[in-house]
């Protein structure tokens, strides 16, 4: 358990929204949970928690960041 909360784990990818990158069906990624960017750059992974089922991780690029 304290792995898991305080280094990172390992998850699987399922869908097409990061493809060609990230295959839909099979390819796992290490979800590193030690550090955090201070800033994030364009084409940033980053992992969420969905909006529709909040016991699901659900991972996405950065593709556009607001300057203030």
């Amino acid at each position: 358990i304290l792995v898991k909360d305080y280094i990172g784990e390992v998850a699987q990818c399922v869908g097409p929204s990061m493809e060609p990158t990230i295959k839909s069906e099979g390819d796992y990624v290490f979800i590193e949970k030690l550090t955090t960017p201070k800033r994030l750059k364009r084409n940033d992974l980053v992992v969420c928690i969905s909006p529709n089922d909040p016991d699901k991780l659900i991972l996405k690029r950065v593709l556009a960041l607001v300057s203030r």
